[in-house]
């Protein structure tokens, strides 16, 4: 098997294998970038009487009033949390003791409150742009650049063989390079 058939062998199988992950990120990244920022929905659930940062009592008040908690509790970025980010999780906002956003304790009457996030699908896609998906996304996210790498480099062996276009094809090298190192120092 020569070169050629090769490369185009390696290109075509890891381009087609590794396309619907690099449209979602193509596709989280521009949805991002115009504004796109969440599809979760957040329902709000008071639990009187249960104090602050008592998250075992404020699990079992939520069981009571028909909310199924997941059991994986974790602290992240300082908001106590049952259950991923990935599915149906409750968070306790500020880890101050779950009293809302900015909000304190004297401020809130001393109500703990519990938020149920449902994300959609935009931000599970997100997520998955992030790298914060879980190992296995993480493994096929680098699966895919490196299929990037190959099917670039893939398609440089096919485009510097035809002789006639060779030129053109430096030239537009050239000014792509160009332009990205333009965006760095206007940066």
């Amino acid at each position: 098997m020569n070169l050629q058939k090769i490369c185009l062998t390696a290109h075509l199988y890891a381009t087609l294998f590794f396309l619907p992950l690099l449209c979602a990120f193509a596709l989280t990244g521009a949805l991002y970038l115009c504004g796109v920022r969440t599809t979760e929905t957040v329902e709000v659930r008071e639990l009187p009487g249960v104090a602050a940062r008592d998250y075992e009592a404020a699990k079992k008040a939520l069981e009571e009033q028909g909310v199924s908690v997941p059991a994986e509790f974790s602290v992240r970025k300082g908001v106590a949390c049952y259950g991923s980010a990935f599915g149906m999780h409750v968070r306790f906002p500020e880890e101050r003791g779950g009293f809302g956003r900015g909000r304190r304790a004297e401020d809130a009457g001393n109500v703990m409150r519990a938020e149920i996030v449902t994300p959609g699908l935009f931000d599970k896609l997100m997520l998955v742009h992030k790298g914060k998906a879980g190992t296995y996304f993480r493994v096929l996210a680098v699966g895919a650049g490196a299929a990037m790498l190959i099917a670039y480099l893939s398609g440089l062996v096919f485009a510097w063989k035809n002789k006639a276009r060779r030129r053109s094809l430096a030239v537009s090298f050239v000014l792509g390079a160009l332009a990205c190192a333009a965006g760095f120092f206007l940066v």
